[in-house]
Parts: C-alpha cells; sequence; structure tokens
C-alpha cells in the first residue's frame, strides 16, 4: 500500500490537473479551493516542499501540525477513557488515505452505551453545545454535540444518522472495526461505505479529497447488504461521481454538485414505509437550505 506521504502527493497533483489553468500561476491562490476539497493539509505542505512556503503559508502549516498533535491527544484520550468505562466505540468519517484532521471527533457507540459515553464526558469538562452555536445540529436525533473551552469537539451518534434518519446502524460498524494507533475505526469497506452516505444523505456533493478515497479504499462488494440498507442507489451515484473526478484529463468543477434529479432518485431510493415521507421532507428542507446558501 502506498504510504501516506505519496497519497499527499498524488491527491495534490490530481488536484492540480483540474483545477490549475496550465498557466505559470501561482499556485497559493487554489488553497482556499484545496481546504473546500478536504486536502488543505497535503496542499500546505506541497507549497512549502515546492518553493512556495511564503511566511502566511508556514505560520499556516505551523498551526496546523499544532492542531494535528492536539487532535490526536484528543482521540486517545477518547479511547483511553471508554477502555475504562468498558465501551466499544468507533471514530467515523475521520480516516483518509493522506493526512487529514477533522474539526471534531465522531464518535459512534451503541445506542445502549450513549448515555454513559456522554456522562463520562461532561464529568471531563465537555458541556453540550448550545442552540445559538448549532441551531440545526442542536436539536437533530441521534446526535449529541459536546464542546469543549481547549478540546476539539465530539459529536456522540448512536447510528450513521443524519437528520435523525439512519443510514448505517450502529451494530454493523461495532461488529467490524480495525484499531490504528491504538484507536478503534470502522474497517476500511464500512469508512468507504460511511463516505457514500455522508455524501449523498448530508453534503449533497461530492469533494475531492472524498472522490480520492472512495477510489483509494477497498468497497463493499456485498450487493445483497447495499439493497438490505437502501443504499445500492446512493453508492452507484457516488462512485460514479468519484470515478469521473479521478479520471485523467478531468475538468470538473469541484467540489462535485449532485443534480436535484439525481439527488431525488437516491433519497427516493432509501426513504421507505412510514418514515419514508419525512425523510424526503428533511433532504428537500436541508437541501433547499442550501441552494438558498
Amino acid at each position: 500500500m502506498s504510504s501516506q506521504h505519496q497519497h499527499n502527493r498524488d491527491v495534490v497533483e490530481l488536484f492540480l490537473n483540474i483545477v490549475a489553468d496550465g498557466e505559470a500561476s501561482d499556485p497559493v491562490q487554489y488553497l482556499p479551493a484545496a481546504r473546500a476539497n478536504k486536502i488543505g493539509y497535503p496542499y500546505l505542505k506541497y507549497l512549502e516542499s515546492e518553493g512556495f512556503g511564503t511566511e502566511s503559508v508556514r505560520e499556516e502549516l505551523w498551526a496546523e501540525d499544532r492542531q494535528f498533535d492536539a487532535f490526536e491527544r484528543d482521540l486517545g484520550f477518547v479511547d483511553s477513557r471508554l477502555s475504562e468505562l468498558g465501551i466499544d466505540y468507533a471514530i467515523i468519517k475521520t480516516r483518509f488515505p493522506f493526512e487529514y484532521r477533522s474539526w471534531d471527533l465522531n464518535l459512534l457507540v451503541n445506542p445502549k452505551s450513549r448515555g454513559e459515553a456522554i456522562s463520562a464526558f461532561l464529568e471531563d469538562g465537555w458541556y453540550r453545545t448550545t442552540l445559538r452555536e448549532h441551531p440545526i445540529a442542536r436539536t437533530e436525533p441521534g446526535k449529541f454535540m459536546l464542546e469543549h473551552a481547549d478540546r476539539h469537539p465530539i459529536h456522540v451518534h448512536d447510528s450513521v444518522s443524519w437528520n435523525g434518519f439512519t443510514y448505517v446502524p450502529a451494530s454493523l460498524v461495532l461488529e467490524h472495526t480495525r484499531r490504528i494507533d491504538g484507536v478503534q475505526y470502522p474497517i476500511e469497506q464500512l469508512d468507504w461505505l460511511i463516505h457514500c452516505a455522508h455524501s449523498a444523505f448530508e453534503n449533497y456533493e461530492l469533494t475531492l479529497g472524498e472522490a480520492y478515497l472512495l477510489e483509494t479504499f477497498s468497497e463493499v462488494r456485498d450487493r445483497d447488504l447495499l439493497e438490505a440498507l437502501r443504499l445500492l442507489e446512493a453508492v452507484e451515484l457516488v462512485t460514479e461521481t468519484a470515478d469521473g473526478i479521478c479520471t485523467e484529463e478531468s475538468r470538473v468543477e469541484l467540489p462535485v454538485e449532485y443534480s436535484h434529479r439525481d439527488l431525488f432518485r437516491v433519497w427516493r431510493s432509501h426513504a421507505s414505509g412510514v418514515t419514508g415521507g419525512p425523510e424526503l421532507l428533511s433532504h428537500y428542507a436541508q437541501y433547499g437550505l442550501q441552494v438558498v446558501k
């Protein structure tokens, strides 16, 4: 398997092949786009290594390095705290082939352990986020958002869900985990599946960083499982889009926004039963907010 350093280089080269206009221009101008596509840290390292390390770039890279260290410490703390309590867990939406740091820790636990895990972190100085800070996510079912004055936020999930609708049950993820540097994550295939669902059912778009992950990670090949989870249409849309982004000579606009027609097809394929109507309405409300923005 390629090293993380090599993935850093590869994803930056892919990014520049798509966004650069071919003229001799300053690559620092693409830094905001790199950040928007989840490859900000690899791009900062590229700029420094290629001689574009301005004072501003060096300061940002230094700050990122410090944040990476803090993030790793908080991951270790979460593992230690939950291990003390005997709570099984997985950190989701965090592992990428290249160097990547999320702004928060997305913690997945069994629904039966959710209250105990939250109580433990409240004892350790975290507090529940306020409505003013996160007016929508604060009331989202299945998610409990914890903030801290000095440490990373922890978002406690009892399923892989958005807007109160489950897409991947916690039991499936927690039965198939891997330990990396002392921290527990989903196995690569389930990480891959979670990113597919995240793209189609929350973000409604696909970043280059996520497309590169989907092309790099091992995928879920069990069609029966995807059909049982009602995720087959979503997986097909997202992976086809990822293929298009990662194809040589691709000139797409990043991140790639899915068409309303494709999204409706995917949402309808997942929505069923008595929750089908509310799920579709939830997506239309969230999608409308993003369009307005």
